[in-house]
């Protein structure tokens, strides 16, 4: 939508800069010296166009300024109004979906070293089934001590993740309503404009 308002007004601003050189043109012809005659049928003509033209300036000078002050500058006070607090809710936005994003690549990578771990005993278990030696013992204890902690770094990001959930349902509503917000005041400026 900023692109679109950006080039409109830049067709405005052409428009404009258009109906000022019009508006130059008819003036420099409603200044236009005639020495002729001062009097008869082409004299009038003359004067009547002189007259025509430097009307049709004043005109086109004071559509020019319309456009300037009824619809470039009300779009222009729209997209400043709307720039900062839409860049702050895009990069809020933006950093809590990335945050929760991480969350979730976390705890795939947990559930994946916890799911390895519990393998990995389970073979050595299996392994050693009839026979266990002092060294197995140990292992088995290194293996268990390796379930262990990664179930509970693997339990704890699930809790961060929950944490950080309330609060990204919170954030999003927040954003959420700063855009309807903004919209609501864009339809209000953009009624102005009508």
């Amino acid at each position: 939508r900023q692109t679109g308002c950006k080039q409109f007004i830049e067709l405005m601003l052409d428009m404009a800069a258009l109906e000022n050189s019009y508006a130059e043109s008819l003036e420099k012809i409603g200044k236009y010296p005639y020495i002729a005659s001062t009097d008869g049928t082409l004299y009038d003509a003359i004067a009547s166009m002189k007259k025509f033209s430097a009307s049709k300036a004043i005109q086109s000078r004071t559509f020019a300024e319309n456009i300037l002050s009824d619809i470039i500058h009300p779009i222009k006070e729209m997209l400043r109004a709307q720039e900062t607090p839409m860049k702050k809710s895009y990069s809020d936005g933006q950093k809590i979906v990335k945050t929760r994003s991480s969350l979730q690549k976390k705890i795939e990578i947990l559930k994946e070293n916890f799911w390895g771990n519990c393998k990995n005993l389970d073979e050595i278990l299996s392994r050693q089934e009839n026979s266990i030696d002092k060294e197995s013992k140990i292992l088995i204890k290194k293996k268990k001590n390796e379930v262990f902690n990664s179930l509970e770094m693997y339990v704890s990001a699930i809790d961060d993740y929950k944490i950080n959930d309330g609060n990204y349902n919170e954030k999003m509503k927040e954003i959420l309503d700063d855009y309807q917000a903004q919209e609501a005041f864009n339809a209000r400026l953009a009624e102005k404009l009508d």
